[in-house]
């Protein structure tokens, strides 16, 4: 399925750039916000209530949205429920992984998400793999095995959560690229997310309920401004809608190789924000995952 790239160079980067900040950004809103009120499946179905209500407050009053395109129903079983339950629990993963590992090494396990999306999309037939791909996804594989090996936190069950969250974010990368690039369907992004943001904000918090209910107190809630907690979904609704945007204009692949500009940008923000530990080794596994993500780039471009 082909994807519109209609859009110009200069859009496409003004696009880049807007994902990457809005992303790094809303990494370090919500890790100051977990400290005090560490329930990340409650936070992540906040994000996603605002998402829900935000779509329909667009609808009701720009033109940006139009319901009328409703899609029919055998659509939900087989692009919005399951992209829905990928999504929310991609998030909700990521921000318990911040729980057990440090930012940093995060962004840097990050890295393999072009290998996860890469081997996704073989699978749904959407990519093909060659021999100098295999090369350069062994060498993102090698960098970030080398990063494990240096860091200093590392914890084997964060470490499994955040790689769920990986296998999580392909899947919906790659559904979401099909839904939106499929003729037989004018989906906008905006329109995508008016129908999924409140499939996943209703699937967020039964999780939340039936895990973080009986923790979460009202001393819980005082500790956390209110302002604060609108602020921080306000920026999640934007990075939801700028993702949406850039995947209907690139691909998911494209979104996915954003990451290593934003770990880089990341990284250093969580070394002198949080004062995250970083290690020689890690270092460069990280500029070794890196550099196979360049040479992807160099192979992708030749190809088109």
């Amino acid at each position: 399925m082909a994807v519109n790239t209609t859009s110009s160079p200069g859009r496409l980067l003004c696009y880049t750039l807007i994902l990457i900040f809005l992303s790094s950004f809303l990494i370090h809103f919500n890790r100051y916000i977990l400290i005090a009120f560490p329930f990340p499946t409650t936070l992540t179905a906040w994000h996603l209530t605002v998402s829900a209500l935000g779509t329909r407050l667009l609808a009701k009053t720009t033109g940006l949205i139009n319901p009328v395109q409703a899609p029919m129903g055998k659509l939900y079983g087989v692009y919005f429920i399951p992209i829905s339950i990928s999504f929310s629990m991609n998030i909700i993963l990521n921000n318990v992984a911040y729980m057990y590992l440090s930012v940093a090494f995060i962004q840097m396990f990050k890295s393999l998400g072009p290998v996860v999306v890469l081997l996704s999309g073989w699978a749904a037939g959407l990519y093909t793999l060659t021999p100098s791909l295999l090369a350069i996804v062994c060498a993102i594989c090698i960098g970030i095995l080398i990063s494990c090996y240096g860091e200093v936190r590392l914890h084997g069950l964060g470490l499994l959560i955040q790689s769920g969250a990986l296998i999580f974010e392909a899947i919906r990368l790659i559904m979401t690229e099909q839904l939106l690039s499929s003729q037989k369907f004018c989906f906008t992004p905006l329109l995508s997310l008016y129908y999924l943001s409140p499939l996943c904000a209703g699937f967020c918090w039964v999780i939340s309920l039936a895990t973080e209910r009986n923790a979460l107190t009202g001393e819980h809630m005082r500790e956390v401004n209110v302002w604060l907690l609108f602020s921080n979904g306000i920026v999640a609704f934007l990075l939801n809608i700028a993702a949406v945007f850039f995947i209907s204009k690139s691909s998911s692949l494209s979104l996915a190789l954003c990451g290593g500009p934003k770990a880089m940008m990341t990284i250093a923000a969580s070394v002198w924000l949080w004062q995250d530990a970083v290690t020689l080794p890690q270092v460069g596994g990280f500029f070794l995952a890196l550099l196979g993500l360049f040479f992807y780039n160099i192979i992708q471009k030749k190809r088109k």
